[in-house]
């Protein structure tokens, strides 16, 4: 009798455990959101996907994104990455004044130019929420490290380069009907190139590429949508 009783509760114990493991390392029984997010920082003085700068200019970043809940206050998930622009780059042209001898004495001058170009990538991200918050709704703080391949262009030929970045994030969730989940946040962060076109206009084109990617990575208003799905 007493083997019969320990095997029906080990028989039990078997069933209801996964659905009580569920229940603690998810949210209603689901673990997975599907979400896409839109980062947007302002074009001041650099151009933007229009080619236009300004107060009234912004520059963009869409991230679709598959998020997991990892633990009861913690998610992690991976993300993609777009975004369109264009970097200014300075070209220098020489002029010679004496065609036998070239080059002997020559005028100089510069001239900004603009050059459109595109931006793909990936991250992952871990997201810890605070206080009374429970993972996927509630205030949150987000570290995600990103590795960004931007365009460039030597003699009219399409070259791409990498430029990781890492950021943080703070921001709240919304859940509504358990399933549909609104997000917004603010987000500081910094790339590991693009620094030497800061004080001025660069020749590398490539260079001109990389800082545009740190003027539009380093700050961040982000808002997204998505679902708990299962």
């Amino acid at each position: 009798m007493i083997k019969k009783r320990v095997l029906l509760i080990l028989f039990h114990s078997m069933l209801f455990f996964p659905a009580v493991l569920s229940q603690n390392n998810g949210y209603m029984g689901k673990r997975f959101l599907f979400n896409v997010d839109a980062s947007f920082s302002p074009a001041y003085f650099n151009p933007n996907f229009y080619g236009k700068s300004g107060y009234l200019h912004f520059n963009y970043i869409l991230s679709p994104n598959i998020e997991i809940i990892a633990f009861k206050k913690g998610t992690a998930g991976l993300t993609g990455h777009y975004f369109n622009s264009f970097y200014e780059y300075k070209e220098v042209v020489k002029t010679s004044y004496n065609p036998y001898i070239p080059y002997f004495f020559y005028d100089q001058k510069e001239y900004i130019k603009q050059h459109p170009f595109r931006c793909y990538g990936f991250g992952i991200f871990y997201k810890q929420y605070f206080s009374r918050a429970r993972a996927p709704l509630g205030t949150f703080l987000k570290l995600e490290l990103d590795f960004l391949f931007h365009q460039y262009f030597t003699d009219s030929i399409k070259n791409y380069a990498l430029n990781p970045g890492f950021k943080i994030e703070f921001g709240k969730d919304y859940l509504f009907w358990d399933r549909l989940r609104i997000s917004y946040g603010t987000s500081i962060g910094l790339t590991f190139n693009g620094y030497k076109g800061i004080v001025d206009k660069q020749e590398s084109q490539r260079d001109a590429s990389a800082n545009r990617v740190l003027g539009i990575y380093w700050i961040g208003f982000r808002i997204g949508v998505g679902v708990l799905a299962f």
